[in-house]
């Protein structure tokens, strides 16, 4: 779903969110088979890193995106799909982002690219970041999360999903802590 506005001549995305659909086609029958249906045909497809340099070329051709929500769960796209993304969030004035990539072949070093390129949006009021069953997260991005939340002066809210992570209990147990020195309200899952 995308909501254009066009203001003075320029291009506006209020709200964005990204929906790819890759589809293949059977290349013909062979022998005779009981229908199995289209979705045995799109369950064997499934969202790379390549997929992700499209949503890069989108980003990269907005002017303004207040709210990016994109939900990658149980796809194969890992590190350098997020790292193509990242790239294109500072130059985007964001106030609300939430990224639900659980499931997937992410560990630390996209998230943390993901978590530095944020530091950049100083709009940025809401986050969510859901890496359930990625268990190539650590505790390092746990740490980014809870620098993000200390020194980001205008997020106010963060929602987590870390169940099944690499990410310890006593790494949520920090991220909590932050929350007494910074008035960002917090749901964390673990």
């Amino acid at each position: 779903v995308i909501f254009i506005i066009k203001k003075a001549g320029a291009l506006v995305i209020r709200k964005i969110q990204v929906h790819i659909f890759f589809f293949q086609a059977e290349d013909g029958i062979r022998d005779f088979c009981l229908s199995r249906g289209l979705g045995d045909v799109y369950k064997r497809q499934d969202l790379n890193d390549e997929g992700c340099v499209a949503i890069t070329h989108i980003l990269r051709n907005c002017v303004s995106i207040e709210y990016l929500g994109l939900w990658m769960a149980h796809t194969k796209f890992g590190d350098n799909g997020i790292s193509y993304i990242a790239s294109q969030l500072p130059s985007l004035p964001l106030e609300k982002f939430e990224f639900l990539c659980g499931q997937t072949q992410a560990t630390d070093v996209g998230i943390i690219k993901l978590l530095d390129s944020l530091s950049f949006c100083l709009n940025l009021s809401y986050f969510e970041l859901e890496v359930e069953g990625c268990v190539g997260v650590t505790d390092r991005s746990a740490e980014r999360i809870a620098n993000l939340i200390l020194t980001h002066p205008t997020l106010n809210g963060i929602c987590l999903t870390l169940r099944n992570s690499g990410v310890s209990q006593a790494a949520v147990k920090k991220i909590q802590e932050t929350q007494s020195t910074n008035h960002t309200k917090f749901k964390i899952i673990s």
